[in-house]
């Protein structure tokens, strides 16, 4: 089986994931020997890190309200 995931923001997926419950689906289908692949996000997603830009309040789609709109301007990549 594959099991393809495509691109979008890394950060929103997997919180999607694991409150709707997919995160534990793709941890039992990988144990069974599925392939899982995507591109961009989808390809990073289940890894312990990755580069991506997903905190970059213009993409991430839960932006933390308590942030002014300096630092949503000034946000760095988290490393």
């Amino acid at each position: 089986d594959i099991v393809l995931v495509s691109g979008g923001n890394t950060l929103y997926a997997t919180d999607r994931w694991r409150k709707l419950g997919i995160d534990v689906l793709i941890r039992e289908a990988l144990a069974r020997g599925t392939v899982l692949c995507g591109g961009s996000a989808g390809a990073i997603a289940v890894f312990d890190a990755g580069h991506s830009d997903s905190r970059d309040p213009a993409t991430f789609k839960n932006v933390d309200p308590n942030l002014s709109e300096e630092q949503k301007l000034g946000w760095k990549y988290i490393r």
